[in-house]
């Protein structure tokens, strides 16, 4: 067995390999501590902000909803589909309209808003939105004639929370 002091006197000879395995130690686990935390933090807000039974369609090779439009017949045609749930007022499914308004910031810089138009079924598609206020001042570059804008149509087409089906439809 070795004696204890001649590990203590060999961490004083060897103090820059030591160190360095010291540090390295502690870089590995303050960046694992920084990828378990990103993990968890996804998996939480994923969990917060839908629903498994929510759903947007986008057009093929779309991969964000505020370029995956397509035109409203095509909407109208997926509201017929079988697989979403229908009340006494029909699909419950909204076609909405995005606007991506520019606007200018208060830096001189310039910055997108997305403005989504909604029908009345959008209301039933998310039963915990709510206006808290609006505001009403000059009008600015998002306002403006000049302001860039473009319109996609996309259909979110869910059931309310209190009467979504618990059997799902296989992949169309």
């Amino acid at each position: 067995m070795i004696p204890f002091k001649y590990n203590v006197r060999n961490l004083r000879v060897r103090w820059k390999t030591t160190l360095m395995t010291v540090l390295g130690t502690a870089l590995l686990v303050a960046s694992s501590c920084i990828l378990f935390g990103l993990v968890e933090g996804l998996e939480h807000s994923l969990k917060v902000s839908g629903d498994p039974l929510d759903l947007i369609v986008l057009r093929q090779g779309a991969t964000a909803e505020t370029t995956g439009g397509f035109e409203g017949k095509k909407a109208d045609e997926l509201l017929t589909l079988g697989g979403i749930l229908r009340d006494g007022d029909g699909p419950v499914g909204a076609k909405e309209l995005l606007n991506i308004a520019v606007a200018e910031r208060a830096s001189g810089t310039y910055n997108n808003l997305i403005i989504r138009g909604v029908q009345p079924a959008s209301r039933k598609l998310r039963p915990d939105f709510k206006i808290v206020g609006s505001t009403r001042g000059p009008r600015s570059a998002a306002s403006s004639s000049s302001a860039r804008r473009r319109s996609t149509a996309s259909s979110a087409c869910s059931p309310p929370a209190a009467a979504r089906p618990r059997a799902r439809s296989g992949p169309t």
